[in-house]
């Protein structure tokens, strides 16, 4: 986080690049590709210090029992190629939350929002129709 604080728009492009399973030559065309220029302009737009504070939060705290507690429909997004959260943790999660659905996204890392936002529309549209 403290690394963020200093250089929150390289550290989260990095953070982004690293949240699936790459090359290092993957990992070069990620950072000199026009998707991480339009990354680094929307990171630039976002409320820095909100964000921080968020991922603080989830570093700083153990929030297992509070899934229990969640009784609404919950969509649930991970993809399966996840450095941060893969399929072990996205199963605990479906496990916890009782009206949760689970959809794993194949071949996608940390954000299957961003990598495969066509497919990411049409889970929450067909989430939402229910």
């Amino acid at each position: 986080i403290k690394e963020c604080r200093d250089d929150f728009i390289w550290r989260v492009g990095e953070l982004i690049i690293n949240g699936k399973t790459l090359t290092p030559e993957q990992k070069d065309k990620m950072r000199e590709g026009e998707l991480m220029a339009i990354r680094q302009q929307r990171l630039s737009n976002l409320d820095q210090k909100a964000w921080l504070d968020c991922w603080s939060s989830f570093v700083n705290n153990d929030y297992r029992d509070t899934l229990k507690t969640i009784s609404v429909p919950t969509l649930l997004c991970f993809g399966t190629d996840s450095n941060f959260y893969g399929p072990i943790v996205a199963d605990y999660v479906h496990q916890t939350i009782s009206q949760s659905t689970l959809v794993m996204f194949e071949n996608a890392g940390h954000s299957p929002h961003g990598e495969q936002p066509d497919l990411f529309s049409q889970e929450v549209l067909t989430f939402i129709a229910r």
